[in-house]
């Protein structure tokens, strides 16, 4: 069952003296609430800290509110407001109605007069200005962040555009540092070339010199070197040697190492070589057959992926030893050191630093297969140290006399393509 409002109003002031705080003034405030959202305070009752007669307070407050009700008509709505120290600490909402004969309850609205019904345009009226000035509002704000919008594209594009010409004044700027800077290096290239050309020839000079003398007195040296071992002039033991080069090369010769002398050499070049073979295969009683396959200059090993690998792969140790004759004639005057080591048979770690790093430029330039600089370094050097020392000795000499790959010998190209083959086996 619904209470009443007294009731309610009672309830109300009872909760309200209960959780005040001790020694603190409490107010009842009386407001009526219109349906036009505004507030009117009717009565306001300054409570004492005991109050004497509650009873008597909760019909005051009732009939007050009942008969300012009745003076309005209609259904209105009323707020309690209890205050301490003038904040709101607690509040009820109730409403009275004025009960008219043969009708129903009435509604929240102003009473039936004139004064009601102009009260009531003129709310209405209200409400429809504050409507058309909120969408007009709403329509200027968004016209207003448009043109903000626009403001700061405006802005940004501005700005771009200063950039983009401070770019391109700094462009010009650098252009221009950099086209002195490169006429003066080429001046300098110019005059440095032109020194090294004199020293070059001097040193040619005294090479040509050296070599003279080398020839007059190095086959005497060699006579009588080994006259002690084999009594053999040293025109003979130079052939000899170069023979044991070449019977080792045609020993381990296979299909695939056949390939890729085809591919690597000159034709006239790969024609001596393979008559040396035949000539070689004729001596020690083998048959031209390879492995168990006839083999000739124009075929290949059976299957096509095999070929198109094995293609690939001897391309790849031809071009990779082209690419290491380069890198070690380009610094031909560094590598008396690393002659030295190899002489010595010293292993890697205890080379000077200078030529390790020597030894892993000419690595990384020849664009050797490895984890690391570090690791194709090693390994180059493992796979000089494991040749003869006599098989590296016209090596050295092609490259002292500057000999470009086309002309240089073919054992002395099997020799490199078998040095980058190794260095890739041990990647």
């Amino acid at each position: 069952m619904a209470l009443s409002a007294r009731d309610r109003i009672d309830r109300w002031v009872g909760e309200l003296i209960g959780t005040a705080p001790q020694g603190e003034p409490v107010s009842i405030v009386l407001v009526h609430a219109a349906v036009d959202q505004t507030q009117r305070t009717v009565k306001t009752w300054r409570l004492e800290e005991a109050v004497s007669n509650l009873e008597a307070l909760v019909n005051e407050i009732d009939e007050v509110a009942e008969g300012d009700a009745d003076g309005l008509g209609g259904r209105q709505r009323y707020v309690l407001r209890g205050q301490v120290r003038g904040k709101d600490t607690a509040t009820l909402t109730i409403r009275y109605e004025l009960r008219h004969e043969g009708g129903g309850p009435a509604v929240d609205s102003e009473p039936a007069t004139t004064a009601g019904t102009i009260a009531v345009l003129q709310r209405h009226a209200e409400g429809a200005m504050r409507m058309m000035v909120q969408s007009f509002s709403g329509v200027i704000e968004s016209y207003k962040e448009q043109v903000n919008a626009q403001k700061a594209l405006i802005a940004d594009f501005q700005k771009q555009a200063a950039d983009n010409f401070r770019l391109q004044e700094e462009l010009a700027s650098r252009k221009l540092e950099q086209d002195l800077l490169l006429q003066e290096r080429q001046t300098q290239l110019q005059l440095t070339a032109a020194r090294e050309a004199s020293e070059l020839q001097k040193s040619q000079m005294i090479w040509v010199e050296g070599l003279n003398k080398l020839y007059e007195w190095a086959p005497v040296v060699l006579h009588y070197l080994t006259k002690g071992e084999s009594g053999k002039p040293p025109e003979e033991l130079l052939q000899s040697k170069r023979a044991q080069q070449e019977e080792q090369m045609f020993a381990n010769a296979d299909a695939h190492t056949i390939a890729a002398w085809k591919r690597a050499l000159q034709p006239e070049e790969f024609e001596k070589v393979m008559q040396g073979l035949a000539h070689y295969r004729a001596k020690h009683g083998h048959d031209v057959a390879v492995a168990g396959t006839a083999f000739s200059p124009d075929r290949e090993p059976d299957g096509k992926e095999d070929r198109d690998v094995n293609r690939e792969s001897d391309r790849e140790v031809a071009s990779g030893a082209c690419r290491l004759y380069a890198a070690l004639a380009a610094r031909v005057e560094h590598l008396e050191p690393l002659a030295m080591g190899l002489v010595a048979r010293m292993p890697y770690d205890r080379l000077a630093s200078n030529e390790r790093q020597l030894l892993e430029e000419v690595a990384s330039e020849a664009q050797l297969p490895c984890a690391s600089a570090q690791a194709v370094g090693t390994a180059l050097w493992t796979a000089l140290g494991a040749r003869p020392l006599d098989s590296l000795l016209p090596l050295v000499g092609s490259l002292k006399a500057q000999t470009s790959w086309d002309a240089l010998a073919p054992e002395q190209k099997v020799l490199i393509m078998a040095l980058v083959r190794q260095v890739g086996q041990m990647s």
